[in-house]
This record gives structure tokens, C-alpha cells and sequence, in this order.
């Protein structure tokens, strides 16, 4: 059968024309996408020159500093020691672990290059700026060779630490001590990794060695412990956020925290009391740091009815912590688009280059168009000439 060519070229046409029109198209596609890739960016450029909305309390610039600003938290009371330790007034973290065998505290920090210190710690024997011979514990620091440890004194020093020094940025450290089976532990965490678990044959000073009653934040006193100055430690990076539980957090636990990012309420049923450091929730006023949650239950078990935190000032009296304190980190669009929850800076925050993402697509489609209207044009003659012969 005979195809008439007419109808033949009238198809092929309509082809060909579609053809340029998906041609025209993915032109102007090719156009918009550049639009795209500088709007986003200048969208970055515009944020990034707001006043960021997230900070946290720098106590001292300088590393190796012995003197500085620092948060003490609440001090609480146990009745009775089940592990024959002290009972009466206990810190915050001594109350939670002889009250329910086991305390984890979760706090995310900014580390710069070259800082260490203290981030979290007790004392029995004084308090800051007194020098102390003992009775203290480093329990969370960075130390002077970047690593992250977790310490305490049990019989043993029970110590775990990072293998390597801490990278430039933000960080979560989760420390963790609790009673199993006749023996103490205590783990470490570091950005949602495990990292160890050192055991101590006997009772370590957060049980109740003593009457522990000075928690500090920001800072610890350090004697007798590895990769510190032996005396007072102040981080000279950014503590943001601390929050302190009532139980010992799985490893699954800590990666959502730290996939969450901060502030959050994950857990809440075990979650004690969560401080986070900014000025919105800072009453300069009254010298304290308001908590950013609460728990009235597990608080109120724990005998503490006010749970803010005391800010003390370099001369060790109670007094504000000034604005120059806090330093600010990033903005709230960066901690919304960060994916993952993980917090960025703003110097590591890019645009999104929307060339990257749709100009390979866009050149992959315009190559096909090009390939199938060179098929079609060959299609044309050969059809022409056979039908011709015909």
C-alpha cells in the first residue's frame, strides 16, 4: 500500500515543530536557572548580613585562661546515699545520679581552632576563684590537645576520651555515668558517635564521695587530670546548650539529638532541666539563666524548687554575665535549611547554586531534543526518496 507523502510530511512537520518548541523551552529553563542560582544567593548574601538569632556564652577568648565567666546550676538534696556515699545537699548532676542510678547531660558547643577547657565539672571543696587541693571533678572538657574527655575518680580515674582533636564547629558531647552489677561506668559521646565506656571498681565522686555542691558551666576545676592545667579550666570556645537527664540514653537516642539539633525537647519524660544560653532567655536582671525547660516532677523529687542557674563573674561574686559574652554563631534560616538538624555557621553556609542542580538535567534534554530532530530530519529524506521511487 501507497502512503500518501503529504500526509507523511504534515506528521513529520508537527513532529519537527514540537521538537522546536521543547527546544525553545529548555532555552528559557536554561535562563531561568541562572536567575535562580543568583537569587539564591543573594538570598544567602542578604541572611547572612542579618544579626544572627543563635548564641552562646564564650566565658574567656583566650585559651589556658584561669579566670573567666561561668554558670553554676542548681543544687538539690538526697535524702539517703543507696551507694553508701554522702546524702544532704548534692549539685544537680549528683542529685540525678544517686537519685536514679544513672545521669546523661547533653551539651552542644562551638569549638575554634586551637581552644580547650571545661565544660562541665563539680566541686565540694570551694568554689571559683578559690584554689582548691581536691575534691573536684573534670568530668566534660576539651583538653589542651583538642581531644574530648569524660573523667571521673572512682578507686581508678575512669577516663574516655576522642581519638583525635576536636575539627573546627559544632559539636554534641553526651557524657554518661550510672551504677551496674557492683560497678560504675562512664560513657562518652561526640556528635552522635560512641566512643567508650571506662569502669570504676568504687564509689567515683559523683555518687557522693562528698557533699558535691558547686556545678559549673563553662569551666572545671582540673587537678589531677589528664591534658588540662591542673587548675581552673575555662573553655575558650562557645557553650550553647546543656540539659541534663534522668536516665543513661541509648545510642539511638543520641543520634536523634543529635540529628535535632538544639533546642529541643526530645525525651522529655527523662529530660531534667535543659539551659539554653542566649540572650533571650538570660534575666540580666536577676543574675540567672533561665531554663529553657523544665521538668517540675523530677525536679520537685529532687528537692529543687528554682532550677535557673547562677551566673558567676571573674572575681568569683554572683553577678550578670555582660552581652559581650555571648557571641553570636548563626542565624535561625541556617539552623531551619541545616537538613539534618546539625547546626552550621554562617561563614560554611553556601547558596544553593541551582545551576549545579538543574543545568545537567537541562543539557542532558536539550541533547536528546537535538539527537531526535537529526533522527527525524534523516527519517524526512529517506522517507522522501523511498516513497519518490515508489
Amino acid at each position: 500500500m501507497r502512503m500518501d507523502f503529504g500526509r507523511y510530511l504534515v506528521i513529520a512537520l508537527t513532529i519537527v515543530a514540537f521538537m522546536f518548541g521543547l527546544w525553545i523551552l529548555l532555552q528559557v529553563l536554561g535562563v531561568v536557572t541562572s536567575g535562580l542560582n543568583q537569587a539564591t544567593n543573594q538570598v544567602v548574601e542578604s541572611v547572612a548580613s542579618v544579626t544572627p538569632s543563635i548564641y552562646g556564652m564564650q566565658p574567656t577568648a583566650t585559651p589556658g585562661s584561669t579566670t573567666g565567666y561561668l554558670a553554676q546550676l542548681p543544687v538539690g538534696s538526697v535524702a539517703s546515699n543507696p551507694y553508701g556515699g554522702a546524702s544532704g545537699q548534692q549539685v544537680l548532676l549528683s542529685a540525678v545520679a544517686i537519685t536514679y542510678g544513672g545521669v546523661s547531660a547533653v551539651v552542644w558547643f562551638y569549638q575554634p581552632g586551637g581552644a580547650y577547657g571545661g565544660l562541665l565539672g563539680f566541686t565540694c571543696g570551694g568554689q571559683y576563684p578559690a584554689n582548691l587541693s581536691g575534691c573536684n571533678t573534670a568530668w566534660l572538657y576539651v583538653g589542651t590537645d583538642g581531644r574530648v574527655y569524660a573523667a571521673d575518680w572512682g578507686g581508678v580515674m575512669g577516663e574516655v576520651y576522642t581519638p583525635s582533636p576536636l575539627p573546627v564547629g559544632w559539636h554534641m558531647a553526651v557524657v554518661e555515668e550510672y551504677y551496674s552489677g557492683g560497678t560504675y561506668y562512664i560513657t562518652l559521646y561526640v556528635d552522635g558517635q560512641y566512643i567508650g565506656t571506662a569502669s570504676m571498681p568504687q564509689l567515683p565522686q559523683l555518687f557522693g564521695t562528698a557533699n558535691f555542691v558547686y556545678d559549673d558551666v563553662g569551666t572545671v576545676y582540673a587537678l589531677h587530670f589528664t591534658a588540662t592545667n591542673n587548675y581552673w579550666f575555662f573553655y575558650s570556645g562557645t557553650v550553647a546548650y546543656v540539659a541534663v537527664y534522668n536516665t543513661v540514653l541509648s545510642q539511638s537516642q543520641v543520634q536523634q539529638l543529635y540529628q535535632a539539633g538544639f533546642p529541643n525537647t526530645l525525651f522529655s519524660q527523662n529530660l531534667v532541666v535543659a539551659y539554653y544560653l542566649a540572650p533571650s532567655y538570660y534575666n540580666g536582671g536577676g543574675y540567672y539563666f533561665v531554663p529553657y525547660y523544665t521538668n517540675p516532677a523530677i525536679l520537685n523529687q529532687l528537692g529543687i524548687s528554682n532550677a535557673a542557674a547562677i551566673s558567676i563573674t571573674p572575681s568569683g561574686s554572683v553577678g550578670a554575665i555582660p552581652s559581650s559574652q555571648f557571641i553570636a554563631l548563626e542565624t535561625s534560616f541556617f539552623n531551619l535549611v541545616g537538613g539534618n538538624g546539625v547546626v552550621y555557621t554562617i561563614n560554611n553556609a553556601t547558596g544553593m547554586d541551582a545551576n549545579k542542580i538543574f543545568t545537567p538535567a537541562i543539557n542532558y534534554a536539550q541533547g536528546f531534543a537535538s539527537f531526535f530532530a537529526l533522527v527525524l530530519i534523516i527519517g524526512l529524506v529517506v522517507g522522501f526518496i523511498w516513497t519518490r521511487k515508489r
